[in-house]
């Protein structure tokens, strides 16, 4: 048995959450922020047979996207 640990862009978690439990999994969803770009994401956790492990990965590169964020360039202090 493994866990399978996922942090993604909020505005993906419910498709992923619905595609994990349509293929027959469990998932648990937490509510998180990040600290580098302060942002709020969402963990998702999956606890998955060993041979099943590549399914889950599968539908979370399926149901997320890739985004790039440019970050301003300021001064932390003043």
């Amino acid at each position: 048995m493994k866990l399978v640990i996922g942090i993604v862009n909020s505005d993906d978690a419910n498709g992923l959450v619905s595609e994990i439990t349509r293929s027959s999994f469990q998932a648990t969803k937490l509510s998180t922020s990040g600290g580098f770009l302060r942002m709020g994401n969402t963990t998702v956790l999956v606890g998955v047979e060993d041979d099943r492990v590549d399914e889950v990965i599968a539908i979370f590169n399926r149901c997320c996207s890739r985004r790039t964020q440019l970050i301003p360039n300021t001064p932390a202090f003043i």
